[in-house]
Parts: structure tokens; sequence; C-alpha cells
């Protein structure tokens, strides 16, 4: 930081906030079943509406559900990871690019283990993808361009609500 730079490097910045979603998933791991509503209230502003649906969508798989938003918070991380590491390599610093690549790469893999078969399968692609750029590290194009569609595609995943099943009943009703 500069002589009367108030605010830190965005990329470090963008970090913390992965380090909170990181954070929130580990208590969410830990959190006993009947404080796990409460719970989700605390998570970063970002992806809190789009967890607090799934969590609200009607299903008879609670523990299910409740591993999808842990997976979730994760590719949250994971976003924001990679939106450090695509400043860093705006504000020219490399190792730190990849260093948050890595952090990405761990989420990603963290995530899987949590995330439903096909949920799982992109989650970890992309952990694939985003090992690949340290042998693609002098091409800063193609970098860039592949920090920003990975980013782009894990938060919309994180963001993603499936279509609430309705109940038999419903069923029956609408007919």
């Amino acid at each position: 930081m500069g002589i009367g730079c108030i605010a830190p490097s965005p990329s470090l910045f963008a970090a913390r906030q992965a380090r909170r979603w990181q954070q929130a998933a580990q208590q969410l791991k830990t959190q006993p079943p009947h404080q796990f509503a409460d719970a989700l209230l605390h998570l970063p502003a970002d992806g809190r509406p789009s967890l607090m649906r799934l969590w609200q969508n009607p299903t008879d798989e609670r523990r299910n559900k409740r591993a999808q938003i842990i997976g979730r918070a994760l590719l949250w991380a994971a976003g924001s990871y990679l939106d450090a590491a695509r400043l860093a390599l705006d504000e020219g610093n490399l190792e730190r690019t990849l260093q948050f690549c890595q952090a990405a790469v761990l989420c990603l893999k963290d995530a899987a283990s949590f995330l439903p078969p096909w949920e799982r399968a992109s989650a970890l692609r992309w952990a694939m993808q985003l090992a690949t750029l340290r042998q693609r590290q002098s091409d800063r194009f193609y970098v860039r361009t592949h920090l920003l569609a990975l980013c782009v595609k894990v938060k919309a995943q994180a963001a993603f609500v499936p279509k609430a099943k309705s109940s038999p009943s419903q069923r029956r009703s609408s007919r």
C-alpha cells in the first residue's frame, strides 16, 4: 500500500471475503441441526439469499439440503478466491495469483464432497482446469480470461437454486 492509501489491495479484500465463506462453511459443518437455519443468517451477504432460498425449498431431504448448502458456501469461497486471483493478476502479482488459484482448487475439492453428483463433477473439473493455469502462467491473457470464465461458472453454480419439487398433494390439487 502506498502512503495515503486507505484501502487494502482489491485482491486482498476479495481473499478476505473468500476466507469469510470458508469460515462460514466450517461453522455450518459443525452446526447442530436445530440451529442450522439460524446459522444461515450469519453468512456473507453476497450469497446468503440464494442459500436461504435453497434451505426453504420444500423437500424431504433435509440432510442432503444441509450438505448442498455447505458445498455451495465452499463454492462461494472458491469464487471469491478466483476474484482475488484475477485482481492479483491485474495488480501484477503473479505469485499471489497462483496462491489464490491454489486456495480456490482446495475449496472446489472440498465443495465436491458435499455436492450432489452432477454438481460434484463440475467442481472437480473446474479444480482440474485451475491446476493447469500454472503451466500457462506466461500467457497472461489466457490466465485472465480463464480466471474470469471460471469465476462466472463457479458463482453461477453457487447461486443456483433448483426448482422446488411439488409434493404429491400439490400435484393432485393442480389437476
